[in-house]
């Protein structure tokens, strides 16, 4: 699995590809400038199909805590290098 990660404004690790959630949630918050809070609150997945409403922006230890062991994650860093540190501590 791949995941794409960015921290929130207050510092969460949250998946998600663009810096905005325009695409994803069809509200257009600025993810670095937006609380995680903020984030989930976007239904991302409703517009694809009825059974995906009100799947929420995950952070990156939701993520993680879903995988089954022994399974690989590869993690693309897709804001500056002060995401680094808080993603090792949660991968740690």
């Amino acid at each position: 699995m791949e995941v794409d990660v960015q921290l929130s404004k207050e510092g969460h690790v949250i998946c998600i590809h663009d810096k905005n959630t325009k695409k994803a949630g069809r509200k257009n918050l600025t993810v670095a400038k937006s609380s995680l809070n903020e984030l989930q609150k976007i239904d991302v997945d409703s517009f694809k199909h009825k059974t995906y409403a009100w799947t929420q922006i995950p952070t990156l230890k939701q993520v993680l805590d879903s995988v089954t062991k022994g399974k690989k994650v590869f993690i693309e860093i897709k804001s500056g290098v002060e995401t680094i540190d808080p993603v090792l501590k949660i991968i740690k």
